[in-house]
């Protein structure tokens, strides 16, 4: 499945979603607007991260930079990057 639109579908927990949609490895196109869980920029940061061939969330395209911000935004937090690798050797470069 390259393309996904759960919209409005009242998503509200993260961590089922992210490990759910991180099994869709050809991923490239997904819109979860309209969800309780598209309003946490953490959420969005980490499926930027996560899914590695995703080119566009919520009609958006994802660049490069859109990946290194995400990784930095975790490592300023000091977040939990148990759950994602965090290296720039892991991040999809286009």
């Amino acid at each position: 499945m390259e393309v996904l639109g759960l919209f409005n579908n009242e998503i509200l927990n993260e961590r089922k979603a992210l490990d759910v949609l991180e099994t869709l490895t050809n991923l490239k196109e997904l819109n979860i607007d309209g969800n309780p869980v598209s309003s946490n920029v953490r959420f969005k940061y980490e499926l930027t991260l996560r899914l590695k061939k995703l080119e566009i969330l919520d009609d958006e395209s994802i660049k490069d930079l859109d990946r290194e911000i995400a990784e930095q935004f975790f490592i300023q937090n000091k977040s939990n990057l148990s759950l994602i690798n965090l290296s720039y050797s892991t991040i999809t470069r286009q």
